[in-house]
Formats: structure tokens, sequence, C-alpha cells
């Protein structure tokens, strides 16, 4: 004898609710965590440290993931688009340039504490300001 019935059963459409929920969460943490740190850095002076110019960088990356979730969440909600593959792999594309740059970011940063381990006494010599732009900006553009 089957207990259950059509009011406990849960729905596909309940579900598409509720992940579409979370991932709106997720990517609103996202993007209010990240302008928060690059908005500390922006106002602070004394954050703008050789080290934090790459935490930046990471959560540059992390906000525009964040928002790219965000705004996709919403379309793909209003839209209720589920037949599209073009939406999905877009989307997919966006976010395996957004992990790759992040990646490279990630070994720019391993690079430079290496490097400060490694050499402390020519470590601020080295690695100015402008190195470190020069290293982020590699990791955004090498894609």
């Amino acid at each position: 004898m089957n207990l259950t019935t059509s009011s406990d059963a849960v729905t596909g459409e309940s579900v598409i609710t509720t992940y579409f929920i979370c991932e709106l969460l997720i990517a609103l943490f996202a993007v209010v965590g990240n302008s928060s740190i690059i908005a500390a850095f922006a106002m602070n002076r004394r954050l703008r440290t050789i080290q934090n110019y790459y935490i930046v960088s990471l959560a540059a990356i992390d906000f525009s993931m964040g928002f790219s979730l965000f705004r996709s969440c919403c379309l793909h909600w209003m839209v209720k688009e589920s037949n599209g593959w073009g939406y999905v792999s877009s989307y997919l594309r966006v976010i395996v340039l957004m992990d790759l740059c992040s990646i490279f970011s990630i070994w720019a940063l391993t690079f430079d504490r290496f490097y400060a381990v490694c050499r402390p006494f020519s470590y601020h010599a080295v690695m100015t300001r402008k190195r470190t732009i020069i290293h982020i900006a590699a990791a955004w553009l090498i894609l």
C-alpha cells in the first residue's frame, strides 16, 4: 500500500526553487564579502602592502564570480529558461575563465611568498609595488 500522497511528494519545481535560493544566497555573500575586502583596501592606506594586492586581486575575481552567478541566477529565474544549453555552456565558459584567473593569481601569490621566504633580505628590493601589479596583471591576462 502506498502511503505517500501528492502533497507529501517533493516536486521538481520546489527543488529548483530551493536550489536557486541557495545559489542566490551564496552569490550575495560572495558579492558583499569581497566588496568589503576591496573597500577596506581602498580606504585604509595601511592595508596597501604587497601581499594584500594579491588578496584584493583574489577578492576581485571572487566578486566578479559572485556577481555573474547572482546575475545569471536572477536572469534564469525570471526567464525560466530550462532548455538552453547555450546558456549553460556560456555560463560555464565564464566560470572556467574566472577559475583559471583565480588559479593564476594564487600561483602569483605563492611565487611572492616563496621569494619572501627564500630571499628575505633582497625581497623588498625586488618585489616592488610595480612588479606586484605586473604579476597580477599577467595572472589576469594570461588567459
